[in-house]
């Protein structure tokens, strides 16, 4: 079921799921698996494009609790992975990241603002994100990667922008997508590329250098 109450309300339903595993996925974020609990499936069930909440207890807070959205990039009946970032002096970055195996965790959710029919009937499709702002992203192009036949003419562009090809998230993942859908184009957006990003032997060649802007955009698309 959908939440309805503010994550923060002390009676806000959670659900408390704990850390099956994680990984590095590169030098400041990780991929976090939680179990949920056979008797939460129904109430946990998500959807691409759904976010959940971790909520933490947090004495310093007006509400008591200390929470943050995250999008699910991969998710199942029985468990859920988080792809989180860490940074420095983030409250629950560094919560998350302090956790370890076994730990269990309030989550509050899902929330859903994605209705997939928009997408099933657009005729091209453009995502448009940077960072760890691809999750939500990923989620979205998986479902249709699911739904899509391989032979679409749909048009669907995806602009990611990252700081160096480092910072990159998912682009093993990407690159799976790019082959499961015909018409799927990346384009990637360095606004501080080094000098082996632009080189022929880089892994991920930037489509453009700078910021996400309409002139970027207007270029590309």
């Amino acid at each position: 079921s959908v939440l309805e109450k503010s994550p923060d309300d002390k009676d806000a339903p959670f659900t408390l799921c704990m850390l099956k595993g994680r990984r590095m996925a590169s030098r400041t974020a990780s991929e976090f698996i939680f179990e949920i609990p056979k008797s939460a499936a129904s109430e946990l069930a998500l959807q691409a494009g759904d976010h959940v909440m971790l909520r933490f207890p947090d004495p310093t807070s007006p509400t008591g609790f200390v929470c943050r959205p995250y999008t699910p990039i991969a998710f199942s009946a029985s468990q859920f992975t988080l792809l989180i970032k860490h940074y420095p002096g983030g409250k629950v970055s560094s919560l998350v990241w302090n956790l370890t195996v076994g730990d269990n965790v309030q989550v509050v959710g899902p929330m859903r603002h994605y209705e997939h029919e928009h997408t099933h009937k657009a005729d091209d499709i453009v995502l448009i994100g940077a960072g760890t702002g691809i999750t939500p992203l990923f989620s979205v192009l998986k479902a249709l990667a699911g739904n899509e036949p391989h032979s679409s003419s749909k048009r669907i562009v995806l602009v990611y922008g990252n700081r160096t090809e480092e910072d990159v998230l998912l682009a093993e993942e990407l690159l799976e997508l790019q082959q499961q859908l015909k018409s799927f184009t990346v384009h990637h957006v360095f606004s501080q590329p080094a000098e082996c990003d632009m080189s022929s032997s880089s892994t991920i060649r930037p489509s453009a250098t700078g910021r996400i802007s309409a002139r970027v955009l207007q270029t590309l698309l």
